[in-house]
Order: C-alpha cells, then sequence, then structure tokens
C-alpha cells in the first residue's frame, strides 16, 4: 500500500512542477515576446494575437492556438507542436503589405490539426507533418471562411520542401504557389489524402511523386520539371499548362487528362 501512495505522491509532484514550469514560461513569453527552448505542453493560447514570438525548440505539444492571430514573423522553428491545435489560425498580410512570413521549419507537427488555417507564406522546409489533418469535419468555420472560398483551409505560397506529408489528410486544401521541390530534401506525400486539393501554380520540381493519387486535384500552371509520377493517378488533372520538361511519367494513370498534347484517355 506504501509503494502505491508514494508512486502517486511522485507522479503528482512531477505534474505540478509542469504545471508551475508552464505559468513561468507562459509569464516570460508574454513579457518578452520570447521562450526559446520552453516547455509549454497543453498551453492555451486560443483566439490570441502574437506579434513576431519567437518560440524556437519549444515543446508545445498538445498547446491548443486555434483562431490564434499569428500575424507578424512568428517564430516555430524546430518546435514540438505534436498533437496542437491549430485550426483556425491566421496570418494576414501587413499593414507594410509583407506577408508574415511564419516559420515552422524542422519543426515537429505530427498529428497537429490545421483545419480551416489561412496562412500565407508560411516556411514548412523540413517539417514533420506526417497524420496531420486539414479536413476536420468537427472544425467550426468563423469570422474569415470568405478567405477560405470553400477550401478545407489555404496555405498559399508556402514552402514545403523535404516536409513528410505522410499519411496527411491535405483533402480540399488550396495549397496554391507553394513549394514541394525535392532535389537534396525528400519530400514525403505516401498515404496522403489529396482528393479535391488545390495545387494551381505550385512548385514540385524534382520532387518524388510516384504512385500518388492525384485524381480530381488542380495541378493547372505547375511547375512539375524533373518530377517523378510515374504510376501516379492523374484522373481528371489539367496539366496543359504545366511544366513538364524532364518529368517521368512512365506507367501513370491518364483519364480525362488535359495535356499538352491533348485529352489522354489511355487509363481508362
Amino acid at each position: 500500500m506504501k509503494k502505491f501512495f508514494y508512486f502517486f505522491l511522485a507522479i503528482s509532484m512531477l505534474l505540478s512542477r509542469e504545471v508551475i514550469g508552464n505559468e513561468r514560461n507562459e509569464i516570460k513569453l508574454n513579457s518578452t515576446g520570447s521562450c526559446i527552448n520552453c516547455s509549454l505542453k497543453n498551453a492555451n493560447f486560443a483566439n490570441t494575437r502574437w506579434k513576431g514570438a519567437n518560440l524556437s525548440g519549444a515543446d508545445l505539444s498538445g498547446a491548443n492556438f486555434s483562431g490564434a492571430d499569428l500575424t507578424g514573423w512568428t517564430n516555430f522553428s524546430g518546435a514540438n507542436l505534436s498533437e496542437a491545435d491549430l485550426s483556425g489560425t491566421i496570418s494576414r498580410i501587413m499593414l507594410d503589405g509583407l506577408p508574415s512570413k511564419i516559420n515552422f521549419s524542422k519543426a515537429n507537427l505530427s498529428g497537429a490539426d490545421l483545419s480551416g488555417t489561412y496562412l500565407i507564406s508560411a516556411d514548412f522546409s523540413g517539417a514533420d507533418l506526417s497524420g496531420v489533418t486539414l479536413n476536420n469535419p468537427n472544425f467550426k468555420i468563423g469570422k474569415y471562411s470568405a478567405q477560405l472560398k470553400n477550401a478545407s483551409a489555404v496555405i498559399w505560397f508556402s514552402n514545403f520542401s523535404g516536409a513528410d506529408l505522410s499519411g496527411a489528410d491535405l483533402s480540399g486544401a488550396d495549397f496554391s504557389g507553394a513549394k514541394f521541390t525535392g532535389g537534396i530534401l525528400k519530400l514525403d506525400f505516401s498515404k496522403a489524402n489529396l482528393s479535391g486539393t488545390n495545387f494551381s501554380g505550385a512548385d514540385f520540381s524534382e520532387a518524388n511523386l510516384s504512385g500518388l493519387d492525384f485524381s480530381k486535384t488542380n495541378l493547372s500552371k505547375t511547375n512539375l520539371s524533373k518530377a517523378d509520377l510515374s504510376r501516379a493517378n492523374l484522373t481528371g488533372v489539367d496539366l496543359s499548362e504545366a511544366n513538364l520538361k524532364g518529368i517521368n511519367l512512365k506507367g501513370a494513370i491518364f483519364c480525362e487528362t488535359k495535356t499538352p498534347w491533348g485529352i489522354e484517355n489511355s487509363g481508362c
């Protein structure tokens, strides 16, 4: 019996230390706008406004940022945002006309909820986005529904080079102008749900997209130079204005696919 008592006493002491640590770190963040490598696990930042806060390397796992305004060069580089709620977060164009450029580079966003986000020029390069969802049916569209334009999320002109998007639900999201280049950094889309996703104007040059299901996605005006789309499903896709220089389309499925050489139905 004493063993159980001491065990639960030790657990309660650890939890209380974590709570006290989080409270102190929140005070530091609110006072200085910076909390590098801090522990802010499960913190509640819902509907808050940020002005260029620096949270690089911080532990924000399970934190609630739903509805937060991240406008102003917010830095989450290398932070742990696994299972965090980022639904409905926004980054608006600043008063000087420049985008916010939120930094999520090399951050851990595995299992995070980004449904209803409206982000422009965010940096997700090298980030772990495995298992994220951008299409949570429980998300309630708020005051920025006009900007979403019926998309599940809007993430324009953002950098996903080398990001891990394996198993992510990207269905219905708008990635217009985003960068998904391959090269040295490996992009992982394996088992991702891409149905109804808008990639118009995106850069997939040298990316490995073999075997992916792009059916009913928008790939108009994309840069697919030297990309590998072997065995990809391109049913109903518009490639007529895409850059296909050096592309690998071996084994790809074409059905009602618009290509530079006309409508391709070889895979119907």
